[in-house]
């Protein structure tokens, strides 16, 4: 397997961390196209590694299919403040897939995967999951800013530029808003999410992103 692209998510991407904060890495590989086509081929999709920094690493062919699905905790990768992007065969692979993301995702969608993510960590701050129902909080109102910079603009960024933003977030990471306040900004992001997906215009190609696919299955024949 080949690592073509590998990229810093979690607080320390947001620019929200503490001292003490995890890092969590996601990745992309490409599995040997000779391998996959060979008798007896057990699929691989995912491959996790924990330690003191967490990687999550995903097979091409997996990835693609979750970000034409609008998932965003793999459309985030493409977006990290920090990325490792290596040559292979003469070509940077993961700065392609980066500049896919145009093609990958259909705004509809992107409102149904992102608001559904941001409501299942509304759940997890209600259920105080793991007695850490700020870090649930965090990634519930965070996402939604995601998902509004998506829909007006067709990009969106991992890292926390604005002030404005990092205020409100920080606040909450340090719990200085109630469940109560974090709900009501939710549903006031939710409502101008959906202003904003009434005027979205990107369009998925789901054409080129197989093209793309099929590119790298070609070139990636035998792979180490």
């Amino acid at each position: 397997m080949t690592t073509i692209l590998k990229a810093l998510v979690g607080s320390r991407a947001h620019g929200l961390h503490r001292d003490d904060s995890d890092w969590d890495w996601r990745g992309i590989y490409v599995q040997p196209t000779r391998e996959i086509l060979s008798m007896g081929h057990s699929a691989r999709s995912i491959q996790w590694l924990e330690g003191k920094e967490d990687f999550t690493n995903y097979e091409i062919g997996h990835f693609l299919m979750l970000a034409t699905k609008a998932n965003p905790s793999v459309l985030e990768l493409l977006r990290s403040p920090k990325t490792d992007l290596p040559e292979v065969y003469g070509r940077v692979w993961g700065k392609e897939i980066q500049d896919l993301l145009p093609y990958l995702y259909d705004p509809e969608q992107a409102f149904n995967a992102f608001n559904g993510y941001s409501l299942n960590q509304r759940k997890k701050l209600l259920d105080d999951k793991d007695g850490r129902k700020w870090k649930y909080a965090l990634a519930y109102i965070r996402t939604l800013y995601c998902l509004i910079d998506l829909l007006i603009s067709g990009e969106f960024s991992l890292e926390v530029t604005s002030e404005a933003r990092r205020g409100v977030l920080s606040s909450i990471r340090d719990g200085k808003r109630s469940p109560g306040e974090i709900l009501d900004l939710a549903n006031d992001l939710t409502a101008s999410a959906k202003q904003y997906l009434s005027t979205a215009t990107n369009r998925q190609d789901l054409g080129r992103v197989n093209d793309f696919l099929l590119d790298v299955r070609r070139c990636f024949w035998d792979a180490a």
